[in-house]
């Protein structure tokens, strides 16, 4: 590679006020450069990809790499460099080395092999373990995935793979030693096989599944109810619209989607299922007449401990109709997802139903406080502003 390129990697200046962070190596030194000094000093190169558009790499630039804490964790231990991935020069280096999100960490051997890798926002903590384990086989990602496929079926050797597989986002890899995990365990109900099998789960055609189905109420005592129904939402929802999405026609073959469901679901949880997969396409194709009845029959009938779904639809009601007896459904909706969480988006919609309805004092009183929670996280809150003034134009 040649020099000019690593040039691209560069380093953290330290000031005096972080003289103890990682000391990560100069832009004058050349890719080769850094390979041989890793070889000579028998040590690995840990190397931050990061992008300047990135804010969590931005927030680990400020709070993490410059800490004593981090500095003594990888200071002496490796090779540290940083590379800006916003280079076109760096293409070669993400292609590679298979670099699809920002920050990621890599850590390579003398010989450029790529022996474990990480990404995202971190802990201290996190950060810290990582730097100390890096360095051993039992917690390199590739190592491991290599004895997974040479035939080694350890249980603590599946478990740690499984982890880091969903951490990577390795979905392919996630499904096989997910399963061959498994296969290994006779108490799926420990709390630890518990969060495993959660996890690792992404469509009601595991087996995983059914036993989740089976065990939902020990699921829901041990973490809760709300986090076992909206998991069991996504997993249907995600595996139905996957299954009948038709990219040509950029819409969902309904005919699939039923089929896929009575193949893989109780006919109890189908009926369900089938019914909040219509009130989406009807809420993506505008079809407002049969959304008003679905989505009222749903919400009457069945449990709903998604916020998301219940400010959705509800704002779907703003939109599409001036009916006031479905707009106060609307609104008891909404109120039971700001129940669920309290937040900008859910206390602008309680504010815009209330106007639409001529409830001039609780229009006011959401739209302050819409703009409130919009201030504390540092979303745009303009169109709520605009909203209070015709409120107080009422």
């Amino acid at each position: 590679m040649k020099r000019s390129f690593f040039a691209l990697l560069s380093f953290l200046i330290l000031h005096a006020g972080f003289a103890q962070g990682i000391q990560f190596e100069s832009a004058e030194n050349s890719w080769s450069t850094i390979l041989d000094k890793a070889q000579s000093e028998n040590k690995l190169i840990f190397v931050v990809a990061y992008s300047l558009s990135c804010h969590n790499c931005e927030d680990m630039q400020k709070k993490i790499y410059p800490a004593e804490q981090a500095g003594a964790t990888y200071n002496g231990k490796y090779i540290n460099v940083q590379l800006d991935m916003d280079k076109a020069e760096a293409n070669d280096f993400a292609i590679k080395y298979g670099i699809m999100a920002y920050p990621s960490y890599l850590f390579i051997d003398g010989k450029g092999e790529l022996l474990h890798r990480a990404m995202g926002t971190m802990t201290m903590e996190q950060f810290v373990a990582m730097g100390v384990n890096s360095t051993d086989t039992a917690h390199q990602f590739f190592p491991l995935k290599n004895r997974f496929f040479q035939g080694d079926r350890s249980p603590e050797l599946l478990k740690r793979l499984t982890l880091m597989a969903k951490d990577l986002t390795d979905y392919d890899l996630l499904g096989s030693v997910y399963e061959a995990y498994f296969s290994t365990q006779e108490n799926w109900l420990s709390k630890e096989n518990m969060e495993i099998l959660l996890m690792g789960l992404k469509s009601p055609e595991q087996s995983t599944f059914s036993f989740l189905l089976k065990h939902k109420k020990d699921f829901s005592e041990a973490f809760s109810e709300a986090k076992i129904f909206n998991l069991i939402d996504e997993v249907v929802m995600n595996s139905m619209s996957l299954y009948s999405y038709n990219y040509d026609q950029r819409d969902f073959d309904l005919t699939l989607a039923k089929a896929y469901g009575i193949k893989y679901l109780p006919e109890d949880l189908f009926d369900q299922y089938w019914l909040l997969f219509t009130i989406n396409h009807n809420m993506m194709k505008k079809n407002t007449p049969e959304l008003l009845v679905n989505a009222t029959r749903y919400f009457d009938q069945y449990p709903c401990f998604s916020g998301h779904l219940y400010n959705n639809v509800a704002l779907a009601f703003y939109e599409e109709t001036k009916d006031t007896v479905y707009l106060e459904k609307a609104v008891s909706w909404v109120l039971k997802a700001i129940a669920l969480k309290d937040m900008f988006q859910y206390n602008d919609t309680a504010a815009a139903l209330y106007f639409k309805l001529g409830n001039k004092e609780q229009a006011k009183t959401y739209a302050l406080k819409a703009i409130e929670k919009a201030n504390e996280t540092g979303q745009d809150a303009s169109e709520t502003k605009a909203l209070l003034k015709k409120i107080e134009n009422l």
